[in-house]
């Protein structure tokens, strides 16, 4: 133990004897929380309104997803980085979430949108199995673990609380439960579920089984959470690339938005120089 810190607990020794018996064990414990709470992360953010966590919170127009805020920092969906599918087993036919009066066989693409590309919270890849690891997926560039979260996940469901599930990060599993969310106050209004014919176990039948309605109307509150690298044991600075997840309850688990979020720093970078590219511009044709 160096001197510095033998001098620092003298000091916090004696504060702690100044005080009446009863208040010693709440100052070491203030103590005890000053020391480790630049360290401590929460597992799970609820992604709900503003209104619910200034600092952690989506915004929708409709169904369509505009911008999430994670950390304090609002990003657009034009900056998010997003998923690519590369493996998925599901635990129905019913595995596709389609908007209402959208198209009924929709094409290997349009079904890729449903997850990975499109914003919208009443399209998506569903039902995955509670095989662990079901469904792979890579972030299409690496994400760099951030102080908080780091990516998030949109889940549909009846209830204000959304569906378990697993999700596994540099080979560690952790559970998400359904206390863990938030409600983003957005609603699928009246989404149609669609069916492969048989239960997919390839992304191959996923995207390429002929499918058809299964059921309609299907009114569902969009439900967020956002999740923290730090607490898959991944260190400060480094990337990840891949994730895969599974449903914790066989069935009803339903993501229909998956995405990270960069940087901070990259993030103000970029969005300095289109300011400075800006005030080149105008400087220009003031000219």
């Amino acid at each position: 133990m160096t001197r510095f810190l033998q001098i620092f607990m003298l000091m916090g020794n004696i504060t702690i004897m100044k005080l009446p018996l009863y208040l010693k064990s709440i100052s070491s414990v203030v103590l005890l929380n000053a020391c480790f709470s630049s360290i401590t992360q929460a597992a799970f953010v609820p992604l709900g309104t503003s209104g619910d966590d200034p600092n952690n919170y989506g915004t929708f127009s409709g169904v369509v997803l505009d911008s999430v805020t994670l950390n304090g920092q609002t990003y657009g969906t034009s900056s998010l980085v997003q998923v690519s599918l590369t493996a998925f087993a599901g635990a129905t036919s019913s595995v596709l979430l389609q908007q209402n009066g959208g198209v009924t066989n929709p094409t290997a693409q349009q079904r890729r949108d449903f997850l990975e590309t499109d914003w919208r919270g009443d399209t998506g890849i569903i039902n995955p199995s509670a095989v662990a690891g079901s469904v792979q997926a890579n972030f299409n560039v690496p994400v760099r673990n951030i102080a908080g979260a780091d990516m998030f996940l949109y889940e549909i469901n009846t209830a204000a609380t959304g569906d378990a599930f697993d999700i596994i990060i540099n080979g560690m599993t952790l559970t998400v439960g359904a206390s863990d969310y938030g409600d983003s106050g957005a609603n699928t209004n009246s989404a149609d579920v669609l069916s492969v014919g048989s239960t997919p176990t390839t992304l191959t039948q996923l995207l390429n089984n002929p499918a058809g309605l299964s059921s309609g109307n299907i009114s569902q509150n969009i439900l967020g959470v956002g999740i923290d690298f730090s607490d898959f044991g991944v260190a400060d600075g480094a990337t990840v690339t891949s994730f895969s997840y599974n449903s914790g309850n066989v069935t009803s688990f339903d993501p229909v938005l998956i995405a990270a979020v960069p940087e901070p720093h990259t993030y103000s970078m970029i969005a300095g120089f289109f300011v400075v590219g800006i005030a080149f511009l105008r400087r220009r044709f003031s000219v």
